[in-house]
């Protein structure tokens, strides 16, 4: 966190996919896409970037359709 706090963008990223997925925490669409709109705008023009853009995009624009990652869904609780 303090890396993305201090604007490595890839730290940025990886903050906002954990928020958007869930992961170690509650979902959180808006925070996770603030996050990852951070790093896009941070990263933009920077050739060692240029690379991970586009999975950022994608991150950015479709986060509502990436999976639960780290969090038991009901349907599963209720099979154990």
């Amino acid at each position: 966190m303090e890396e993305a706090r201090n604007g490595n963008p890839v730290s940025m990223a990886l903050v906002g996919q954990m928020l958007i997925q869930g992961y170690g925490t509650a979902r959180d669409f808006d925070g996770g896409r603030a996050w990852v709109a951070k790093a896009l705008v941070t990263a933009e023009g920077k050739s060692d970037y240029a690379h991970l853009m586009a999975g950022w995009r994608a991150l950015y624009e479709h986060a509502d359709k990436q999976p639960v990652v780290g969090q038991v869904l009901p349907e599963q609780a209720a099979q154990q």
